[in-house]
């Protein structure tokens, strides 16, 4: 595969007699503009595609609003539910007169109905074809123009890797994570091994005792607080696996400390709280006990983050679960005499979840609800809200329909086939193609 050259970018006036391309990006935090450093975003995808436009266009990197007046064109890399509503606030504060056309990308993108509020053309997928033809007006079958398709019922396809990018060796993940979005959007591409792979489920596969427990520093995931969980998400990881793996760990105790970080998804819509936490930290603490006490010890530093039903996946129709699932940062949770257990700063919570969910969720008829959402997002911020204070702006029947806090802890859970079977069901309904092949 080719690679693409990045362009370095500057935040001088445009050039003179030449079109203006604007290229604007957003941090993760609502009402928040990130102030682009001299060298952002030199090390991205986005900078390869920008490399790609032509000389007859002026790329520059704009913040403010009325930096954006004056381009031609606002180029908008969207990387999550976050960038998403800082754009729908960053285009009311665009005079409606001096609006430049709005292309937006990224990995975020899933659905037009969405995208119509605040962009006049989105690609989605990997673009990894020059920009010239698109903002010429050309068309492609990844291509959604605001033009041609109003009223958002289009299908479009999910473009893949054409070519690698200066810092990849390859692209997309050879695991198959029923929930995440990238391994199931991005085919696996690795060059450097010879070959190139579409997605294939392969359950079975698990991320934990296949790395090196012998080094002094460990990065892992479990991916379910109990085996029942990472069971139906096709992780094969027992809590058996769990204590052979973690006493084989501890050998080294003797000669040095072990820090571990661990990420674990949680609140799936199966799952009920405190109980599951609960269940793993007593995996934590039978193994403690065995020891008997150690020279050093294994500190695990849990990172959670509350489940989403991510679009692409098998599991992009299950529901959202806000149960009390709100774990405290930095806090201590088993303290034994050789093993070490803390949450991280960084759990994230249910209004994350929520804020995803109904940002990927929403049709044309929902629109409506956006403006108020956003509003309760930026005037309390995703810190101080509260789930109960951001869903009193969405109507009832919504969040019945979107599945968000419906009382599912105790349901049952359902099978990969269930998962495969919603999922495929769905496909019809996203303005987007997925790739469950």
């Amino acid at each position: 595969m080719a690679a693409l050259q990045l362009q370095r970018l500057s935040r001088e006036p445009f050039d003179v007699g030449k079109l203006r391309v604007g290229a604007l990006y957003f941090d993760n935090k609502v009402n928040e503009l990130t102030r682009v450093p001299a060298t952002f975003p030199f090390t991205g995808g986005f900078a390869s595609v920008l490399g790609m436009i032509g000389p007859e266009y002026s790329v520059r990197i704009v913040t403010e609003s009325l930096e954006a007046e004056e381009c031609d064109y606002l180029l908008v890399s969207l990387i999550s539910a976050w960038s998403y509503c800082c754009l729908v606030v960053y285009m009311k504060r665009v005079n409606p007169s001096r609006r430049p056309y709005v292309l937006v990308g990224g990995p975020f993108l899933s659905t037009t109905a969405a995208l119509s509020l605040c962009a006049d053309a989105a690609f989605f997928g990997r673009c990894d074809l020059p920009l010239d033809g698109i903002l010429a007006g050309g068309a492609h079958p990844s291509l959604w123009r605001k033009t041609e398709d109003p009223e958002c019922v289009g299908m479009y396809e999910l473009a893949q890797p054409g070519v690698l990018h200066p810092y990849e060796a390859g692209t997309g993940c050879p695991r198959r994570c029923l929930f995440c979005r990238y391994t199931w959007s991005v085919a696996c591409t690795k060059p450097a091994l010879g070959f190139v792979s579409r997605n294939r489920f392969r359950p079975g596969e698990d991320f934990f005792d296949a790395v090196d427990w012998r080094q002094p520093r460990v990065l892992t995931a479990i991916d379910g607080l109990t085996e029942r969980t990472r069971l139906l998400v096709g992780k094969n990881l027992t809590d058996a696996t769990l204590r052979v793996t973690l006493l084989r760990a501890a050998s080294d105790l003797e000669l040095h400390g072990i820090s571990a970080k661990i990420y674990v998804i949680h609140a799936y819509p199966w799952e009920s709280p405190p109980s599951d936490l609960t269940s793993l930290l007593g995996v934590f603490r039978s193994v403690d006990e065995e020891l008997h006490g150690t020279r050093h010890k294994l500190t695990i530093a849990l990172q959670f983050n509350h489940f989403y039903p991510d679009v692409f996946t098998p599991m992009q129709w299950e529901a959202v679960n806000l149960g009390d699932f709100v774990i405290g940062k930095r806090l201590v949770l088993y303290d034994g005499r050789s093993i070490l257990v803390r949450s991280t700063a960084f759990n994230s919570t249910p209004l994350a979840a929520i804020i995803r969910t109904v940002c990927t969720r929403l049709r044309m008829a929902d629109l409506w609800v956006v403006d108020p959402f956003i509003a309760a997002i930026t005037r309390h911020e995703a810190a101080t809200a509260t789930v109960t204070r951001l869903m009193s702006f969405l109507p009832s029947y919504l969040l019945s329909r979107l599945d968000i806090g419906t009382p599912i802890a105790s349901a049952v859970a359902p099978t990969h086939d269930v998962m495969f079977a919603r999922a495929s069901s769905y496909r019809a309904s996203l303005s987007c193609l997925s790739i469950l092949t």
